[in-house]
């Protein structure tokens, strides 16, 4: 693949996760690869997409670092509720590329799942329950708003092997939030 067709794939891709809210970079690369027509395409890398999007928030969202701030507070009061389950940010808050329509997404420790949905409901939190294959095991979340924004906990075994995925506890997004503001 040329730079330029790689350069386009990765504009397309980042142009989907901002004006389509596409949260997935492998999903918004994957979209763009058929709207272009390309077939047999090796994918830029993921970094390059978030690059990318980084670059259009700025541009076209005065308010992403606002936003972003707003949503990385938001996180931490969730993580400080849910301590029991010793939650890490992820995703969108953490690299950076947080949208209002984003979900904020909190890996949470607990066996069996059920002991999260116990937790929301004590705390009268309605929350969605799904399940889904990631990476070839089931993995059960918990969906939910709260104020102005969209969570996801994502329930996941004490001693399993961690996600290969940038992550950050709260003490790391207490230090993530003191050098925004």
């Amino acid at each position: 693949m040329s730079g330029r067709d790689a350069s386009a794939l990765v504009e397309c891709a980042a142009k989907l996760m901002h004006e389509d809210a596409i949260e997935d970079i492998g999903e918004a690369l994957r979209r763009a690869t058929r709207m272009l027509g390309r077939t047999n395409t090796r994918l830029p890398q993921a970094e390059d997409v978030r690059a990318a999007l980084l670059r259009r928030l700025r541009l076209f969202s005065a308010d992403s670092d606002q936003v972003l701030l707003e949503m990385r507070k938001a996180a931490l009061d969730a993580m400080e509720f849910l301590a029991e389950f010793k939650p890490r940010a992820i995703g969108s808050v953490i690299d950076g590329t947080a949208q209002l329509s984003d979900r904020i997404k909190l890996l949470c420790e607990c066996d069996p799942p059920d002991r999260l949905a116990e937790r929301l409901q004590e705390l009268r939190i309605p929350a969605q329950q799904l399940q889904r294959f990631v990476a070839g095991e089931l993995e059960q979340s918990f969906e939910f708003i709260a104020g102005k924004f969209a969570f996801e906990l994502i329930a996941q075994a004490p001693r399993k092997p961690q996600r290969a995925v940038l992550c950050a506890n709260a003490a790391q997004l207490r230090r993530l939030i003191a050098c925004s503001v």
